[in-house]
């Protein structure tokens, strides 16, 4: 988190990227089940505006959340750790290789680091904006599941096959 920024225009530049990946992960669909394809395009409108809301909020009332980010560890070091992680792994992902297995990996690990900030960000927001906090990272882990659930039905499928050949 570089000196010359505040807590929360970082906070809402990480929720720019965190919407920027979500973005991708909803445009390359592949990678989750084709079921969930139009559920997932649907919600992500909804989701897509809860980020704009929740950013809006954070800037149009800087000072009135700053003693509870301090709280939730969201400044001072603490952030920095937090959003530096954040960033490591941020640079390391490429969306272009979710299908891969190092890609997932890179992917899963920005995930982590999204989930520690948007837990904190939700444990020291007020209602409202705590519960468009925590959707937010609900859709996140919702996209990881669905992930998993491809992986685990190719998995299954490619078993089954084995289990076919080996049983004639």
């Amino acid at each position: 988190m570089p000196n010359d920024k505040d807590e929360i225009t970082t906070l809402v530049e990480f929720l720019k990227k965190v919407k920027e990946i979500l973005a991708v992960l909803v445009k390359e669909s592949d990678s989750l089940p084709s079921e969930l394809h139009k559920p997932l395009s649907n919600s992500w409108m909804v989701v897509e505006k809860k980020l704009d809301e929740l950013s809006d909020q954070l800037s149009a009332n800087k000072n009135n959340f700053l003693k509870l980010l301090k709280s939730a560890g969201l400044s001072g070091d603490e952030m920095k750790f937090k959003l530096t992680g954040f960033d490591l792994a941020y640079k390391l992902w490429n969306p272009k290789s979710i299908s891969t297995m190092l890609g997932k990996k890179f992917l899963k690990n920005l995930l982590d680091w999204a989930n520690v900030i948007l837990s904190s960000l939700a444990m020291a927001l007020p209602p409202p904006l705590a519960i468009l906090a925590d959707s937010i990272r609900e859709f996140k882990d919702a996209i990881e599941a669905a992930i998993n659930l491809k992986e685990i039905r190719e998995w299954n499928e490619s078993v089954d096959r084995c289990y076919k050949t080996t049983t004639r």
